[in-house]
């Protein structure tokens, strides 16, 4: 597989945001990031604090890229039921679940510590 013009790669990754973008659980993310950012613009966070905040929550976003793409490619593969297929839908979720309280952790302890000073 050779590589691709830039403009196909934009083209491409643009239609896996629309994609992911269906899914439930990627707008409440996007909404709770969409709380969190202002959240930490209103605490009055250094830009540099504000872009590890914005890296983290591009994690939980890539992470629910990932999980999303999984669940469609075993869905093709697997339609029936099977352990295999669980444990990588469960695997994938778990991915999810920890960018998410990885972010949360970051989150909350920036702003405790602006509250608190």
């Amino acid at each position: 597989m050779g590589s691709q013009p830039s403009g196909a790669a934009a083209r491409y990754s643009y239609q896996g945001l629309s994609r992911l973008s269906k899914e439930s659980a990627f707008r409440h993310e996007l909404y709770a990031a969409t709380l969190a950012s202002v959240g930490l613009l209103f605490l009055g966070v250094s830009w540099k604090e504000f872009a590890i905040g914005i890296s983290f929550i591009l994690i939980v976003f890539a992470a629910e890229a990932l999980n999303t793409a999984i669940e469609e490619v075993v869905d093709h593969v697997s339609p029936d039921f099977s352990h295999a297929a669980k444990d990588a839908k469960d695997l994938g979720s778990l991915t999810v679940a920890i960018a998410i309280v990885a972010a949360f952790i970051y989150f909350a302890a920036l702003a405790a510590e602006k509250l608190m000073a």
